[in-house]
Parts: structure tokens; sequence; C-alpha cells
């Protein structure tokens, strides 16, 4: 279930899959056909990766962005000024160099052969590929996991701050089904 209040806003959903985009225009006129029938617009999709999406923007809220659509979705909102919320997934698919100076040379630092084979970018794709791995089973290798996405969310927070406004990065606890 989703809450709307329209209040003058319109929700656009922006994906580079046509299919993602079918579904979300499937979903809305078969959940909410009145809303549909009242608010014509207030949802709609557009189809094109997040950096290329020029339409109208009050807010950002990226739920499960891939990789670097995450970081797409931070860009869009800096460049627009709005606010955001992000929920990112797939860090391991990150292939960038890191933001923080400090972790461009503590990476470089600590892995000189990974640093002279694939530069600071490489390392920087091997500790978000190690963030990756937070369901393994053993308990040493979940903590360094989860140690591993910290330093990654750690470094795409203060991106976002660098680009203005007020950010923070929260943890969502899991939940007990309720």
């Amino acid at each position: 279930h989703v809450i709307l209040s329209a209040a003058g806003a319109r929700f656009v959903g922006v994906d580079m899959k046509v299919r993602s985009i079918e579904l979300l225009e499937q979903r809305v006129a078969a959940s909410a056909p009145q809303l549909s029938a009242t608010h014509p617009g207030l949802v709609s999709g557009w189809v094109c990766l997040i950096q290329e999406y020029d339409g109208p923007c009050e807010a950002v809220v990226s739920l499960h962005a891939c990789g670097g659509a995450s970081d797409a979705a931070l860009e869009l909102a800096a460049r627009r000024g709005v606010p955001f919320v992000v929920s990112p997934c797939c860090v391991g698919k990150l292939q960038r160099k890191p933001r923080l100076c400090w972790l461009h040379e503590a990476l470089e630092a600590s892995h000189p052969g990974v640093g002279a084979a694939a530069g600071v970018e490489g390392a920087f794709a091997i500790l978000a590929s190690c963030a990756d791995a937070s369901s393994a089973a053993d308990a040493q290798i979940w903590a360094r996991s989860g140690r591993a996405k910290l330093l990654v969310e750690q470094d795409r927070v203060a991106a976002a701050c660098e680009a203005g406004g007020h950010c923070e990065l929260l943890e969502l606890g899991a939940t007990d089904g309720a």
C-alpha cells in the first residue's frame, strides 16, 4: 500500500527500463483508478537514465537504485537544489574513485599493488564489492562487509553535503515483519 498526498505535487518515476515504467503505470491505474481519474498525470513515468532526466523535480526519492544510479539520484537533487531521500543498493557495482580525500589517500596507500594495476578506482571497486557481501554467514566477513558499506555510504553522503544542504547518513534497522 502507498499513501499519496496530491497537494499540487506530481510524481515521476524514472527508469532506464521500459518494463519498469509500464509496471509503474499499470500499478497506479489498478490500485487507484479514482485517483487516476480525478488527478490525471499525478503519477507518470520517464524512460531514461537518471542523469538524462530534465523534467520537473521538487524532491528526489530513490529506492533500490543499483550502483551508480544512487549517485546519479544524489547528483540530480544537488543540481536542482531539492531535498532527497536515497536508499541505495548493489554498491558492489560502483565503478568510480572515492570522493573523500582521506579515503582516496587511504586506498592508495594501503593497496599499492592494486593502485598500480588498476588505480584508486580499482581499489574503491574492491571496497564496494566487499560492501555487497552483507549476507555472508560468517560473522567476521559480515562485520567487515558492514564496515566497507559504511565507508562507501560515508563517501556518498560527503559528496552530497559538498553540493550544499543538510545531509545525514541514517541506518534503517531490520523490522520484525509487523
